[in-house]
């Protein structure tokens, strides 16, 4: 991750989102993040910030140039061990398909370059699975599809 670094801007088309600016493929881009969950405590950053950044040094001006030691410093104190940025990655794709998105969607917002990496990286949780078999049985009244019954079941 040397030479990575991320920061969210103060205003990117009336968004916020973090902006990686040399992420692992070289290239910029800017993720939206949920309102309702960040929106308070970004504004509280924001009004210390003199920056376009929201996320400043000590003099709340100057960008964070090492990401690493800022992500690293927030997991130590969180108490977190093992987490990294990719790892945050794969979660929040995985967690994108099991709340239903569309895997192109996934793939814009995850910047992968193809749908077969966004299959690599976006894991279905074992209980995400359990509840997609369980839809069956509210959908269809037997275990077995037979002549009896063939013409009244509905596709999901």
């Amino acid at each position: 991750m040397d030479g990575f670094y991320a920061g969210v801007e103060k205003s990117v088309k009336g968004r916020f989102g973090p902006r990686f600016a040399f992420a692992k493929n070289g290239e910029s881009r800017t993720i939206p993040i949920n309102k309702e969950k960040l929106w308070g405590a970004l504004e509280a950053q924001m009004a210390r910030s003199n920056s376009e950044w929201v996320f400043t040094l000590n003099d709340n001006v100057t960008r964070y140039k090492s990401f690493r030691t800022a992500f690293e410093t927030a997991c130590r104190n969180a108490k977190l061990t093992g987490v990294t940025p990719y790892v945050l990655r794969h979660t929040f794709a995985s967690r994108l398909a099991m709340a239903g998105v569309d895997l192109r969607t996934i793939q814009d917002l995850g910047g992968w370059k193809s749908l077969k990496m966004v299959e690599r990286y976006s894991h279905l949780s074992p209980g995400h699975k359990a509840e997609a078999v369980e839809k069956i049985s509210n959908h269809f009244p037997t275990i077995f599809t037979t002549s009896e019954n063939q013409d009244s079941e509905q596709p999901l």
